[in-house]
């Protein structure tokens, strides 16, 4: 049982790390067409839905234990997404994921200054190791799109993203004593649709050119573009209920 236990735990993870690696690489194709606020977007809004109407049908209640951790949860999470989005834009795909999956290492440094666990010290030279690598990737050259020193403010935001998202796995650590899964990926959802229609909103009323509505509904007009962004709402839902 605990052998059937462990494979079904592994291949759950596989598949989520591929629909997450398939959600970067559909926001990285949609940016080529409309900036990446429309693919965050959608990736909250089409990943909500689903989850909304699972807990109608089955009378799973929305009432929660732990409000304010659970919206640190969402707002620090959709802020490593909102990140991620935007080092995806400008950045090469690999350069951009690579940065992004740091956040391992934050999630042990955070470990051992928020949670106080005493074993960071076993792995601290490894930790040590993977920020040298990180610091080349953002300062040596390794964004590899030749932009200087835009391509290194980039890089930092993309690192950034990976802070918030470990921030975020110690905020789900702390829920799973009180909050099923469910729940927290749907307070998740729903408070990062808010956050990225606000984010669009204000991009538009700023006068943003590359958000004009009608740009928008021209480019979604095509099915190629309009499946992308679709993925890219799925593909991150499918990585999260993994």
């Amino acid at each position: 049982m605990h052998v059937r236990n462990t494979r079904s735990a592994i291949l759950r993870m596989i598949c989520a790390a591929v629909c997450f690696a398939t959600m970067g690489a559909l926001v990285k194709a949609s940016t080529s067409h409309l900036p990446f606020l429309v693919a965050v977007l959608f990736r909250n809004v089409i990943g909500a839905l689903p989850l909304v109407v699972y807990f109608l049908a089955r009378g799973v209640g929305f009432r929660r234990r732990r409000k304010g951790l659970l919206f640190f949860r969402s707002t620090a999470g959709f802020t490593a997404m909102f990140l991620f989005f935007l080092a995806l834009e400008y950045l090469p795909l690999a350069t951009a994921t690579v940065l992004n999956a740091s956040s391992p290492v934050f999630v042990v440094l955070l470990s051992g200054l928020i949670l106080r666990e005493r074993r960071i010290g076993r792995v601290l030279p490894l930790v040590l190791a993977a920020l040298g690598g990180v610091a080349w990737l953002v300062y040596g050259g390794g964004t590899g799109d030749g932009g200087g020193e835009h391509s290194v403010g980039i890089g930092m935001l993309g690192l950034l993203s990976a802070l918030f998202a470990a921030m975020a796995y110690l905020a789900v650590r702390r829920l799973s004593s009180t909050e099923p899964s469910a729940r927290i990926v749907l307070h998740f959802a729903l408070w990062s649709s808010a956050y990225s229609m606000l984010a669009l909103g204000v991009a538009v009323a700023a006068g943003w050119a590359e958000v004009e509505p009608s740009r928008i509904v021209a480019v979604l007009s095509g099915p190629r573009e309009a499946a992308f962004l679709v993925g890219v709402g799925l593909a991150g839902l499918g990585g999260q209920m993994f």
